[in-house]
């Protein structure tokens, strides 16, 4: 069994933290908002009933620093789009929230919808990006868009690819997202379909 055990031999508590992040890493600090209140659920229908939660709050008088966006926000669940029916101007959106205290927090899913046509997925196939099953092909699962691809994330290539996908939500006004389905998850496979059929 390969095992790696580290001894700290410091003089004080502030000493043996400091070498510990020194060898596990400098961790992110998340801002302030994120330590507090957030509001979640899925079914918002449109920014119309975002706007009315946020509202809601503020007459009640209760603190509200963000609203956390479930799938339903998405263009046909797909990572990295919103629905321009429901949310025409994210970014006007978004300014609007961050003025009334309050943050959107859009959720991004670990499942790329496939779909050719879709950027995401366009990019992920043609560059191999994907997890693959033992002959080579992509392995394909159901989760929240149906059938959906998984970007290999031990990969640094692909990390930094779906990582820069974030970059069109960031200028949007968005400072946080919820990252879901990294477990990782799915609800189905087409071979195990085939196999209840």
């Amino acid at each position: 069994m390969d095992l790696d055990v580290y001894v700290i031999e410091e003089a004080d508590i502030k000493s043996i933290v400091k070498t510990f992040r020194e060898i596990i890493g400098k961790s992110y600090l998340p801002p302030l908002w994120a330590f507090g209140y957030g509001q979640s659920r899925w079914g918002y229908k449109n920014e119309d009933d975002i706007r009315e939660v946020q509202s809601k709050y503020e007459e009640l008088g209760i603190p509200l620093d963000s609203i956390y966006m479930d799938i339903d926000y998405m263009d046909r669940y797909m990572d990295f789009t919103w629905d321009r029916e429901k949310i025409p101007d994210l970014k006007a959106l978004s300014e609007s929230m961050k003025a009334r205290h309050a943050r959107l927090v859009p959720i991004i899913d670990a499942g790329v919808k496939q779909l050719d046509g879709y950027s995401v997925y366009d990019e992920g196939k043609q560059n191999g990006y994907f997890c693959k099953k033992e002959d080579g092909s992509d392995f394909v699962a159901g989760v929240w868009p149906g059938f959906s691809c998984f970007p290999d994330f031990l990969r640094p290539e692909v990390r930094e690819w779906f990582g820069k996908k974030y970059h069109g939500m960031l200028e949007a006004g968005i400072e946080g997202f919820w990252n879901d389905m990294n477990e990782p998850a799915l609800f189905y496979t087409p071979e195990k379909l085939a196999e209840l059929r």
